[in-house]
């Protein structure tokens, strides 16, 4: 297994794309007559301006390419199949809703078949079936990673009589700290609370409820029988109940979005919240936290560490059917994913390199709060679960948010969901919607999830 050490070794970076990057890929097109422009959809925020910088200087260095970028805040899935249906899709985008099934529309092609071997050869080592290769083919390449890490207000933890150097571990010390801060908060104005649970984007389950299950060892997806369990979550679903409950989670979290979720705590308005990488960006330029905030591990129900963190990132930047000239919009796609794009990257901070030789040859981020996600040791990368499901009723989100209002049973609304997520499994197997062996792994170990 690959371990991702940030070593920091000093380097020149030496300036690419004077000329084309590439002399031609692996497919034959009619040559363009004129520049190019390339339409670029992306979904983050946090690297916008480093992203704007760099595609300003491969513009001004390719005088027969014009990248124009798209920056959606919310709502890119539905954006981007509206596009396709209305056949005014981009060229390239940055993340698919569900890339197998985009796959098999037509709508996204193998990027490997539009550049040349001697620069596909450096991604070799990270091949991730049914996450950045699908039918023995590279769709997408490995960037940047993300992991997941608890933070918190450590000038709230002093104020309130908590030590700062020892955020809590297990369920029940998040539980107590929110409850001290919560009461500590009462005399300020706003008022204060001890935790940040925001939940009316469904996605962010993905973040609240999978990452912990990954760390506790209790991971939603049983590789072995090919079998959702989401009943896995239940003491996760409990203890966000728990801090509900006794009042200690900022309110309204049900109808609160992730991004002014993430101003309150840099508002200094919360003591503590769950955090991805990219969210060293966020607390340091889109909402600049206005107190010293610490990151720790992400807490389990007994402190016990049973399963690897997930790595995020395996795949990024998806080359769409659209475009009328794949060849020269790879050459964008490749530049995001070449040394001299991630160095930049890596060194302000915005995320961990998956290919370690990036590190190797950067300077060391000096971002605030950077270290604290740095070290991957305990993260991995996680295969994927099955695709083309049809699942029949609410989606896991919607279930997770149900149970959060009172609207149906942790118990009864995890079994159902289980249920019909392996019918929906069941029906796409019969139908020969994915191969099982792609996705059996005979004794998977959550600490070492990414072997096979």
């Amino acid at each position: 297994m690959r371990k991702f050490t940030l070593a920091i070794v000093f380097v020149c970076v030496v300036m690419l794309l004077a000329a084309p990057l590439f002399g031609g890929g692996g497919k034959e097109a009619a040559a363009p007559d004129g520049p190019v422009t390339i339409q670029w959809w992306t979904h983050q925020r946090h690297d916008l301006s480093y992203v704007e910088m760099m595609m300003e200087e491969f513009n001004r260095r390719r005088d027969d390419i014009n990248v124009v970028l798209t920056s959606y805040t919310t709502g890119i899935d539905e954006a981007l199949n509206l596009a396709f249906e209305a056949g005014t899709a981009p060229d390239t985008v940055s993340i698919l809703p569900d890339a197998r099934a985009y796959i098999d529309m037509g709508r996204v092609l193998p990027i490997e078949d539009y550049l040349p071997a001697d620069f596909m050869a450096k991604f070799q080592d990270y091949r991730i079936p049914n996450v950045n290769t699908f039918d023995g083919k590279f769709y997408t390449l490995p960037n940047v990673g993300h992991n997941f890490r608890f933070v918190y207000n450590r000038e709230f933890f002093e104020e309130a009589g908590l030590d700062p150097d020892r955020p809590p571990r297990t369920f029940d010390e998040v539980i107590e700290y929110a409850e001290i801060l919560t009461e500590h908060g009462r005399s300020y104005s706003p008022r204060k609370y001890g935790f940040m649970l925001p939940i009316v984007e469904t996605w962010i389950w993905y973040q609240y409820a999978d990452q912990i299950g990954a760390v506790s060892g209790n991971w939603h997806f049983d590789y072995e029988e090919l079998e959702f369990q989401y009943i896995n979550h239940k003491p996760i679903l409990e203890f966000y109940m728990t801090l509900r409950d006794r009042g200690v989670a900022f309110p309204g979290g049900l109808s609160l979005e992730n991004d002014p979720a993430r101003a309150q705590f840099s508002e200094g308005n919360v003591g503590m919240m769950l955090a991805a990488s990219w969210d060293i960006g966020v607390f340091n330029d889109q909402f600049p936290a206005n107190h010293e905030w610490g990151v720790a591990h992400l807490p389990t129900p007994d402190g016990q560490r049973r399963g690897k963190g997930q790595m995020g990132g395996g795949g990024s930047f998806w080359l769409t059917s659209v475009a009328e000239f794949p060849e020269v919009a790879a050459e964008w796609l490749a530049f995001m994913v070449d040394d001299e794009y991630l160095i930049g990257y890596y060194e302000r901070g915005l995320g961990l390199p998956v290919r370690p030789e990036i590190a190797q040859q950067a300077d060391t981020p000096d971002a605030y709060g950077f270290p604290g996600f740095a070290d991957t040791e305990n993260d991995d990368f996680y295969p994927a679960t099955p695709p083309g499901l049809e699942l029949e009723g609410p989606d896991r989100g919607v279930v997770y948010n149900q149970i959060m209002a009172g609207q149906v049973g942790i118990e009864e609304g995890l079994r159902d969901l289980d249920r019909r997520m392996n019918n929906a499994l069941q029906e796409a197997l019969d139908r020969d919607a994915f191969d099982p062996e792609d996705f059996l792994i005979p004794g998977w170990d959550p600490m070492n999830p990414n072997v096979r």
